[in-house]
């Protein structure tokens, strides 16, 4: 599956925002990220506790379930806001080379 035969799986699936205030659509998006985030971070801190390291996860599938959780509301946040995962994609990688280039990988703040 590539980046466009998600997003259209994902916003034609996404039924909820017909059923809400379009106000409400991008909050109720980034709580959405930010909660499956928790989840994600919560199975991470509880490897820890258990087992003294979060070495062992590998590929955790439960962790696997809740990274395409944040994949659902990154892909439908992005698309609310005008961007496709490409174009995030890309403006990442330019931020990161831009960033090597001038050797501030490892700086501080956004605009290093």
């Amino acid at each position: 599956m590539n980046t466009q035969e998600y997003t259209s799986f994902i916003s034609k699936n996404a039924f909820y925002k017909k059923r809400m205030r379009i106000d409400m659509f991008v909050p109720y998006l980034m709580l959405g990220l930010c909660g499956e985030s928790g989840e994600v971070s919560d199975k991470i801190k509880k490897e820890i506790r258990s087992n003294g390291n979060a070495h062992c996860l590998g590929r955790d599938a439960d962790i696997g379930k809740e990274l395409g959780d944040i994949l659902w509301y990154l892909t439908l946040l992005s698309e609310e806001l005008g961007f496709t995962l490409e174009e995030i994609m890309q403006m990442n990688v330019n931020k990161i080379k831009g960033r090597l280039e001038r050797g501030t990988i490892e700086g501080k703040g956004d605009n290093r």
